[in-house]
């Protein structure tokens, strides 16, 4: 007699191993083990709320490193407290590109204080849309950040 057992590893409880074990003789019946299946769990959902630090296809301001550049030098105020304390330096945000390109959360990562951490929150959170960065063919929130700088006018 032969008996064939498809079973996992580790599905069969110790008590019924005994049992097959001891029914080996004839007029007794073999008792079927307990087979743990796994269940299915819920369907994938799609988590949107994800923000990417690294992506197959990162952002990209309209125009390149360049024009992101030029945008900041033209639009950036230097605060007068700044300007009186003749100072230079810059001010690292960091902000989240969205699945349409639009700047989300804005966050001053390296500040200098005179008002220039509030100014470069402005003027980041004023940038036009963004080319968005993709993951597996498809747009996602990417963590991006710049330096704005504060120079004194000439």
């Amino acid at each position: 007699m032969f008996l064939l057992l498809l079973a996992p590893l580790g599905a069969l409880s110790q008590e019924s191993v005994k049992d097959l074990k001891q029914a080996s003789g004839k007029g007794r019946e073999v008792m079927r083990p307990e087979i743990h299946l796994p269940i299915p769990g819920p369907q994938m959902v799609e988590d949107t709320s994800r923000v990417y630090l690294r992506v197959e296809r990162m952002p990209e301001f309209p125009g390149g490193a360049k024009a992101i550049q030029r945008y900041l030098a033209k639009n950036t105020r230097v605060p007068p407290a700044f300007r009186d304390a003749q100072m230079v330096g810059a001010v690292r945000v960091a902000f989240v590109v969205g699945e349409k390109g639009e700047i989300l959360e804005t966050r001053v990562k390296r500040g200098l204080g005179y008002g220039c951490d509030e100014e470069a929150l402005r003027v980041v959170g004023a940038m036009p849309r963004w080319k968005p960065g993709s993951q597996d063919g498809r747009p996602v929130k990417v963590w991006r950040e710049v330096d704005v700088r504060f120079d004194q006018p000439q």
